[in-house]
Formats: C-alpha cells, sequence, structure tokens
C-alpha cells in the first residue's frame, strides 16, 4: 500500500489496483484545512451554501489528527464530527485493502491518504496474525497426523519413542507460532508509527 499523487498531466492515468481517496468521493477527507483554518464538510446538512464551515484554528497535524479520530469512531460533541465518525462506521473496509491509494496532495507533504493506510495496517494486522497463528497450527495439526500415520506402521517397541518426538515437534511449532505472530505484531506497529 502506498499514495499516489493524482495528476491533471496529459497522458496521466491512475494505476491499476489504486483507489481514489481524495474529495469528493466516498474516502475523501471531510476536513479541510484553509491558512489555520479547520473546517468541517457540512454537505449532509447544508445544501445549497458553501459546504464548509469552520471548526477550530490550528495546522494540518490538528486537521489529521481530527480525521483520525474520525475513523477511530470517536464519539464527537460536534454533530457534523459526530456524523461523519458515525458515516465512516458504516463503510466496508475491505474495498481497501491491498489497494495503492491517489490523492491529490504532494508527496512531500501530510495527507489524509497516509492516515488511511495507517488505518488499514491496523485492521489487517489483527486479521494476519490471525491468519498466520491459524497456518501455523494447521502445518503443526498436518505434521501431528502424519506422524500418528507413521506411528500406527511401526513396531511396538518404537510406539514411546515416537510419541515423545510428537509432543516436542507439537511444542516447537506451537512455540514458533507464538514467535511469529510476537514478529508480525512487532513490524505492524513499526509500520503504523
Amino acid at each position: 500500500m502506498k499514495r499516489i499523487q493524482r495528476k491533471r498531466s496529459k497522458g496521466w492515468r491512475m494505476p491499476e489496483n489504486t483507489k481514489y481517496v481524495g474529495r469528493p468521493g466516498k474516502w475523501g477527507n471531510p476536513i479541510a484545512l484553509r491558512g489555520n483554518s479547520i473546517m468541517i464538510n457540512v454537505s449532509h446538512r447544508r445544501k445549497t451554501l458553501d459546504p464548509w464551515v469552520f471548526y477550530q484554528f490550528g495546522n494540518i497535524d490538528h486537521a489529521l489528527r481530527i480525521y483520525s479520530m474520525i475513523l477511530d469512531g470517536y464519539q464527537f460533541i460536534n454533530p457534523d464530527l459526530k456524523y461523519w465518525s458515525d458515516k465512516f462506521k458504516e463503510y466496508d473496509w475491505n474495498e481497501l485493502k491491498d489497494k495503492d491509494f491517489a490523492c491529490w496532495c504532494r508527496l512531500d507533504e501530510p495527507c489524509h491518504a497516509d492516515i488511511l493506510i495507517k488505518k488499514i495496517y491496523e485492521k489487517q494486522g489483527t486479521n494476519a496474525a490471525e491468519e498466520l497463528a491459524e497456518k501455523i497450527m494447521s502445518s503443526a495439526m498436518g505434521t501431528f497426523n502424519q506422524y500418528s500415520t507413521e506411528t500406527r506402521q511401526m513396531k511396538d517397541g518404537y510406539k514411546d519413542e515416537i510419541a515423545r518426538v510428537k509432543k516436542e515437534a507439537v511444542k516447537a511449532l506451537t512455540a514458533f507460532a507464538a514467535s511469529e505472530i510476537e514478529r508480525l505484531h512487532g513490524i505492524l506497529k513499526s509500520k503504523t508509527k
């Protein structure tokens, strides 16, 4: 996942597997910065006038922090921010999975798409760790079943030794699964910082 700057230059095409997340799209930031004023999009309740109303003074970091809180489902007192927080809860985050994001912001400047990428990694982190654990446990059970089949085919004198080795293999695979999950969580935490 990465951010791509959308352009109007002749011949420019949005790359494949890229989702536009700018305004006025569904994933566009309902928070805007005009000078040192943070504005909220209130088009849901204001159809004829300028859809942007003043919220507070601030900078790009403040605006992105508010957007992050919206994505986290923070319960705002301000009815317009609450509207957007509730609205983003309804969206299907799976449509962003494994996509690059296109926005008009310059790549060397902070952008709400960076916040979206961070949130996607956070959401996928939990799922990825669970999927990895399931794959490792499935592999461990396959190994266990393979040893069980081999054990039945061996003479009685070797059954105890095979059972001991089997238990050690399951312990080792379980420990490996736990360490891989820890490692994956560490990687995901470092990517979301």
